[in-house]
C-alpha cells in the first residue's frame, strides 16, 4: 500500500489560494440611484402611501368599487393592471375585453374568468387568441379553430409557447 504523498498547495508561493473565490478587500461601490452617491443623502421619510403610484393604487383597490376608475383610467398601463386585479367584476373585464390596447386585452384573457375566453377567442389579435387558447373554459370548437389557425401558430412558433 503506498502512504498519500504530503500535501502541497497547488498555487504558487506568496500566492493567495482560492482563486476567483478568494476573500480580497473591496471597497464600498460608489453608486446610487440618482444623483448623489448614497452618502449623505436625504431619505424619504414619509409613509408608503404617501409615495405611493398609481399603479400601486390599483394594485391595492380591494373591491369592484374601488377599481372602478382605473378601470376608466386614460394610461393603457393603468387599464392592464386593473385587468389582473382580483377583484375586477365581470362587467369591468367585458369593457376591458372591447380596450382599443392590445395589452390591456391579454391582461383580461389572462385572468381565468368565466366566459371570457370564448370572447377571446373571437379576437382580431393573435397574442390575445393564442391565451384563450390555454383557458380552462374555451368551448371545444373553438379550442380546434384555434389550433390549426396559421397566426396562432406562427404566434406560438414566435413565442416559443409551450405544446397545448
Amino acid at each position: 500500500m503506498n502512504p498519500k504523498p504530503p500535501f502541497r498547495p497547488r498555487q504558487a508561493a506568496g500566492q493567495t489560494t482560492g482563486g476567483q473565490f478568494a476573500s480580497k478587500q473591496h471597497t464600498e461601490a460608489e453608486v446610487g440611484l440618482g444623483g448623489d452617491t448614497g452618502r449623505g443623502a436625504e431619505v424619504d421619510e414619509r409613509p408608503y402611501e404617501d409615495i405611493a403610484t398609481e399603479l400601486d393604487a390599483v394594485v391595492a383597490a380591494q373591491s369592484p368599487e374601488a377599481l372602478e376608475q382605473w378601470v376608466g383610467h386614460a394610461d393603457p398601463d393603468v387599464r392592464a393592471e386593473a385587468a389582473v386585479n382580483p377583484y375586477l367584476s365581470y362587467e369591468q373585464a367585458l369593457r376591458l375585453m372591447r380596450d382599443p390596447d392590445v395589452m390591456v386585452r391579454w391582461q383580461v384573457a389572462r385572468t381565468g374568468i368565466p366566459g371570457l375566453s370564448a370572447i377571446a377567442a373571437e379576437e382580431p389579435d393573435p397574442l390575445v387568441r393564442l391565451e384563450a387558447l390555454y383557458a380552462w373554459d374555451l368551448p371545444p370548437d373553438a379550442r380546434d379553430a384555434l389550433l390549426v389557425d396559421p397566426e396562432i401558430i406562427r404566434t406560438r412558433q414566435a413565442l416559443g409557447s409551450a405544446p397545448i
